[in-house]
């Protein structure tokens, strides 16, 4: 692995990246409403995608704007607690849109 200079901070990422795209992909296929539904549809390709490391900077803007989506929605509902949650996974996200040089084990990288 050393060719590839893949550090600590790296795999560090490729975790952080991992779990929040799991969750996401998790998010749409156990959703209620089912795949047919553009939500838990978006929410399944772009979990996909993160899990996988590929389009990640356009797919943590997607990620951002689903988010936004849903807070909006939450909001609308008075749903604060549900606000709340969507704001730590904006940080989240925003967090890996920083980082993103450090995207290091990703299909972006091999794509190069």
């Amino acid at each position: 692995m050393n060719g590839l200079n893949i550090k600590s901070e790296n795999w560090f990422y490729f975790i952080f990246r991992l779990a929040f795209g799991l969750n996401f992909f998790m998010a749409g296929v156990l959703s209620s409403e089912g795949l047919m539904h553009p939500l838990p549809f978006s929410e399944t390709i772009l979990g996909a995608l993160l899990i996988l490391g590929l389009f990640t900077n356009l797919a943590i803007t997607l990620s951002m704007l689903v988010l936004v989506y849903i807070m909006f929605n939450a909001c609308l509902k008075s749903g604060w607690s549900l606000v709340h949650f969507q704001m730590v996974y904006l940080i989240y996200s925003y967090l890996l849109g920083v980082d993103l040089d450090k995207n290091k084990i990703s299909i972006d990288q091999f794509r190069r």
